[in-house]
């Protein structure tokens, strides 16, 4: 396992722990260990062999077998110590706890965690393949294929990555058993009734990406050999954990608060919209103003109860809004079905029920592409809801008995008489300011919600602010570009005045999150989507650029070189063509992002 054998491997290899008792036999390695380590023995091997026995049956379910008997527990430590050593309980070969190793002794974390960060860490270098990260792939392969669940023959599959390796190999077969065993062994999967691993909620397979560690993914190979052999390196690295999202779902399911989660309304509720150019992270400043505003561990991907969140769009109603009546199969007692009629409800009344349920906590109702749809329509006689007194309620109520009947049938302790909002629910939506064909606010409906410019300049940084957040390189005709410098400069170029640029207005601006690229945890490419991020810029951002920049602009200077006078001429700049052009862009725009790399560059990376 990992990178600590010498041999290139043709595989991947698992060592066997035990068939199905993986974090009895750890766990009994741990507390052997702790105990000759605090006893200050001198030959620890041998004492902790001895101490093996006792936790490990200690450990065990109850009636699952034995580690031994006492002759042949020395025998089974020599072959499965170094397994410990693998998965960063010991540091050295001196078997000495590694730090996270003494938590699970002193009941801080469990061996389950221990396991966890060691599959999101864990790859192995396949001779003739590369480095293969096992948990990632096998993430990535459940969700192209849109399933929760894997077999142990899809994974033999799946892992048959060299073609000189026969698929019924034992050795092969057993070791992707061991895979299977381990993975089980972690919060991400169990073992079904179908005997397939399925993945353990609220874990999905695209959190699971996001979690795992790519960090030497394309790396060299014998620079990260040379590192990860000294095994206090390999210990920190196979048992960190970077990724705050694999903490906060361990915190809030697996360690009991869950829905027990205590939220706090800090502020009274608002309608609020954020509207900006397209890409500018919108979407973004409402995930922040959630957290912000009592809800510290939101996230978009975890399905949250006080969170409601809907795409208004043309065909949108104030049906598919409220709800409606419709009807409903009911089995009769004798087995027969009838129809009957019920209020089926939607966003709006779910949200407010929700708030009405929980009146101390806060309740977000997120709308979003609000200028796509006829807004007055969809809200009809809600409108009148939206002015709010100085306690955050609907300063007017409104008599709707199909919602309030509704409500009153749900709630225990309380009975709605006229709809109102209530004080702990946010209203919040967004409005993509370059939309064309949408529908228009009026300014009655407008100045009911208060509203936040986002900045298509103003650049979103990561928690740690040491890089921007959707960054890409990437290279036209040989021109190296960064995404961030890229759109600093074009968006310069767009607004400036006809004697420099192309005098167009800031909704034609783009923000940093135009295109999304497939990053990993850190923020840097993934090899295998080079050419899906590649493709971002061919396809999606030259195309804006030529029908809605371009198009746009009746300057005299062009965004593109005076010899591209076609959308395909443009687009052959990306392909092998003999005949492509020698310049894309012209060589007014090519000023700006001289200016532009230049600024980076003086401020050390940084651009303002």
């Amino acid at each position: 396992m990992g990178l600590i054998g010498k041999e290139d491997k043709k595989y991947l290899y698992f060592d066997r722990v035990a068939r199905t008792q993986i974090n009895e036999k750890l766990l009994s390695f741990i507390m052997a260990s702790a105990w000759t380590e605090l006893d200050n023995e001198s030959d620890k091997k041998m004492v902790i062999s001895d101490k093996i026995k006792y936790y490990f049956e200690m450990n065990q379910k109850k009636g699952k077998g034995s580690y031994g008997n006492d002759e042949n527990t020395y025998k089974q430590f020599e072959r499965q110590y170094t397994i410990g050593l693998e998965v960063g309980i010991w540091k050295n070969s001196n078997l000495d706890l590694s730090n996270v190793a003494w938590e699970v002794f002193y009941g801080k974390t469990t061996i389950r965690d221990l396991v966890s960060r060691f599959c999101l860490n864990c790859f192995e270098y396949i001779k003739d393949y590369g480095y293969l990260h096992p948990l990632y792939e096998l993430a990535k392969y459940l969700l192209e294929q849109n399933k929760t669940e894997v077999s142990k023959s899809e994974l033999i599959n799946l892992y048959h990555v060299n073609s000189n390796v026969d698929i019924n190999d034992s050795n092969y077969i057993q070791s992707i058993g061991q895979l299977y065993n381990f993975l089980n062994s972690t919060y991400f999967f169990r073992i079904n009734e179908n005997k397939n691993l399925e993945i353990n909620k609220p874990f999905s397979s695209h959190l699971i990406l996001e979690m795992c560690n790519l960090k030497y993914q394309n790396a060299n190979k014998e620079e990260v050999k040379e590192y990860l052999l000294n095994q206090e390196n390999y210990a920190s690295y196979i048992t960190k954990v970077e990724n705050s999202m694999y903490f906060n779902l361990l915190t809030r399911v697996f360690y009991g608060m869950g829905e027990e989660e205590k939220l706090e309304l800090d502020t009274l509720g608002n309608n609020i919209i954020y509207f900006g150019a397209p890409g500018t992270g919108k979407s973004y400043n409402i995930k922040e103003f959630i957290k912000s505003n009592g809800i510290p561990s939101y996230s978009d991907k975890e399905n949250h109860p006080n969170v409601f969140r809907t795409t208004l769009h043309p065909e949108y109603s104030y049906h598919d809004f409220v709800g409606q009546v419709m009807p409903i199969v009911k089995e009769e007692n004798d087995g027969s079905n009838s129809i009957q009629y019920d209020f089926v409800p939607q966003v709006f009344t779910d949200s407010v029920l929700r708030a009405y349920e929980k009146e101390n906590e806060p309740v977000f109702l997120i709308l979003e592409e609000m200028s796509r749809a006829n807004v007055a329509a969809v809200f009809g006689d809600l409108f009148q809801l939206l002015d709010r007194d100085e306690n955050g309620e609907s300063e007017y109520r409104i008599n709707n008995s199909l919602i309030t009947n509704y409500i009153n049938k749900k709630l225990e302790n309380k009975v709605i008489e006229k709809l109102y909002i209530p004080r702990n629910l946010f209203i919040v939506g967004t409005v993509n300011t370059s939309d064309q064909n949408v529908f228009v606010m009026d300014t009655a409906f407008k100045r009911r919600f208060e509203f936040e410019y986002v900045d298509a300049n103003k650049l979103i940084e990561n928690e740690s602010k040491t890089k921007y957040l959707n960054d890409y390189q990437f290279s036209i005709l040989g021109e190296e570009y960064s995404w961030t410098t890229f759109i600093k400069a074009l968006n310069k170029f767009i607004v400036s005045d006809s004697n420099e640029g192309l005098a167009l207005s800031e909704d034609k601006q783009l923000g940093q999150f135009f295109l999304k690229f497939k990053l990993d945890s850190n923020g840097d490419p993934i090899p295998e989507y080079k050419k899906y991020n590649d493709n971002q810029i061919k396809n999606k951002l030259l195309q804006y650029l030529w029908n809605d920049i371009k198009g746009a602009s009746y300057s005299e200077i062009s965004l593109f070189d005076k010899d591209i006078n076609s959308f395909s001429q443009a687009y052959s700049c990306f392909n092998d063509d003999k005949d492509k052009p020698n310049e894309l862009f012209s060589k007014e725009f090519k000023r700006f992002l001289e200016l532009e790399l230049s600024h980076v560059s003086k401020h050390g990376g940084e651009s303002e």
